[in-house]
Parts: structure tokens; C-alpha cells; sequence
């Protein structure tokens, strides 16, 4: 599919949208929680990580937050993502403050 007729390209390819906008709205809760990439962060910034957790989301066109959960014995954090609904980004952002402070409370 032609990004002129709808779909969108990423990494080159082109794409169809996954879900309709309206579908993407009506998800039956505030926030999703999901890994955020398949381990800890790499060392140094030349390299941010595997992006194979994020396709979907960005695919999707839908707010996304991560956050440190954890982290491991070389001091860097694995990450947990949470996604919201399409157009509701401040709900998304109430719900990370809420992780956040839980995460905080917890280590």
C-alpha cells in the first residue's frame, strides 16, 4: 500500500494502518502495561535498545511512556511501557505519575 493511499511508511516499508482510530479509543482501560524491550538498556548511547516491543504501538499511532522498573546488577534499568488510548495522552501520563510513585515505593 502507497502512503498516498492510507498506510504509512516505517523503516522503508509501507505499511496498512493496523486498527481504525475509533478502535484504538475504546480500549477498556486507562493504560496497557507492557515490556518495554527484551532485557536491561544497553551501555553507552550509541545503541538504544531493541525496538521489537514498540512496533505495534507505533504502527498503531497510540501514546506510549516507559519507565524504569528495575534495574539490573551493571546499574541500568529494564523498563516496563505503558500505552494508552489514541487522543488521550493526559490520562496516559496520569496513570504513569501513578506507576511512578508505586515503582518508587516499592524498591
Amino acid at each position: 500500500m502507497l502512503a498516498a493511499e492510507g498506510g504509512r511508511s516505517v523503516g522503508g516499508a509501507r505499511v496498512a494502518p493496523l486498527a481504525a482510530p475509533e478502535q484504538a479509543r475504546t480500549i477498556p482501560c486507562d493504560a496497557i502495561l507492557v515490556p518495554a524491550a527484551p532485557g536491561e538498556a544497553p551501555a553507552g548511547l550509541g545503541y538504544t535498545g531493541d525496538p521489537i516491543f514498540n512496533r505495534m504501538w507505533t504502527l498503531l499511532g497510540v501514546p506510549c511512556v516507559t519507565l524504569p522498573a528495575s534495574w539490573a546488577d551493571g546499574c541500568l534499568p529494564t523498563g516496563v511501557q505503558l500505552v494508552g488510548r489514541l487522543g488521550d495522552d493526559a490520562r496516559l501520563m496520569a496513570c504513569a505519575a501513578f506507576l511512578e510513585r508505586s515503582l518508587a515505593g516499592s524498591g
